[in-house]
């Protein structure tokens, strides 16, 4: 079988191109590299904000694009001029906020491309959060305020997403089941039981096949799918091949686009 002629590789970082460490391997590296070579535009598709992705990711020369927290935000690189966006009117998430308040959970939210927390929520965030990583990233990259709620109230701050932490997975199914269907949850499989809530800004489908989709987790491909084709209309004029994978991703990009 010829190997389709591929524009496109949107990846996951973590769990995927990343390893388990956080680390980027020089093998994967070497397959960015020359795929980019090759004229292929590698697109990082993450949950995180712009600034939050690991440094030597933003100094990656051939990146062009970002798709960042979930899909709330499409930007130009090296600046993370925006594209696109989708977010949360500050009213409805502060009601959400409001609700989960009732529950014994953690959350925090990104907004204007930062991430928020209250303050006495992240000191004991570790209750919620196992993993000890992801841990050290909240405490590194969540900034606190008294009261998150009152703080976007204050500001008036659209939500890009908001993310809970309820630290069990029995608590999880429990309050997933309570959140009424207009609340919008992205699929996400994480060691902490998380779930991530986003605006659902979702566009009809359009044909794409010379694209790669790189990422792991139930519902990743379909979310970021509509979010990639922006990036898509102003490079090519294809469709999508669905390339599943996680750590160690080299021999997947060197069977199907080099």
């Amino acid at each position: 079988m010829n190997k389709p002629d591929i524009h496109l590789i949107a990846l996951d970082l973590d769990g995927t191109l990343l390893n388990s460490k956080k680390q980027l391997s020089p093998r994967n590296l070497a397959a960015l590299t020359r795929a980019a070579e090759l004229g292929i535009e590698i697109v990082p598709a993450t949950g995180r904000f712009y600034g939050g992705m690991p440094d030597f990711i933003r100094a990656l020369p051939f990146l062009h694009y970002a798709l960042t927290i979930n899909g709330a935000q499409v930007c130009a690189v090296p600046n993370c001029d925006p594209i696109y966006k989708a977010e949360i009117p500050w009213q409805d998430a502060v009601s959400l906020l409001r609700y989960l308040d009732k529950w014994d959970v953690t959350y925090d939210c990104y907004a204007e491309n930062a991430a928020w927390i209250t303050a006495s929520m992240k000191a004991r965030v570790h209750e919620y959060v196992r993993d000890p990583i992801y841990l050290s990233m909240i405490q590194r990259l969540r900034e606190p305020v008294e009261d998150l709620a009152a703080f976007l109230t204050e500001r008036r701050l659209d939500v890009q997403k908001v993310q809970v932490y309820p630290g069990s997975p029995e608590k999880r199914r429990a309050l997933l089941q309570a959140l009424p269907d207009s609340v919008h949850i992205v699929p996400c499989i994480t060691m902490n039981q998380k779930f991530v809530v986003a605006h659902d800004n979702r566009r009809k489908p359009q044909d794409f096949t010379q694209m790669v989709i790189v990422g792991q987790g139930q519902g990743f491909d379909r979310f970021f799918r509509n979010r990639i084709q922006i990036i898509a209309h102003r490079i090519l004029d294809s469709t999508m091949l669905l390339c599943k994978g996680n750590d160690g991703i080299h021999a997947g990009f060197s069977q199907r686009c080099i």
